[in-house]
């Protein structure tokens, strides 16, 4: 269990990482898709969360993803509900990810 949480830290305290300094290396990818058929959490519409749900996030927030999202990209990714898409909603992905929640 321990090992999990710490992996799951490492993991965010990575994406954090990457979004701080995403100005001095962009990246050019296509922003996820997100149909009706996605779930809570699942930022690129695969049918999944997990952590490249969390790095999707994390490249939105920081700009690397082009445009702003969408409004359905908020109500599926805003998980704690704050209006914002930010670190925190990547964090509740990564920790539903290796089950310290249970639902998002």
């Amino acid at each position: 269990m321990m090992r999990c949480k710490f992996l799951t830290f490492a993991l965010a305290f990575t994406l954090i990482l990457t979004a701080s300094v995403a100005d001095q290396w962009p990246l050019d990818v296509a922003a996820p898709s997100v149909t009706a058929e996605s779930i809570r959490g699942d930022v690129d519409g695969d049918g999944r969360v997990n952590s490249i749900d969390a790095f999707h996030l994390i490249q939105l927030r920081a700009g690397i993803m082009g445009p702003d999202p969408n409004e359905e990209l908020y109500e599926k990714a805003d998980l704690n509900d704050d209006g914002l898409l930010d670190g925190l909603d990547a964090l509740l992905i990564l920790q539903f990810h290796a089950g310290l929640i249970e639902n998002l």
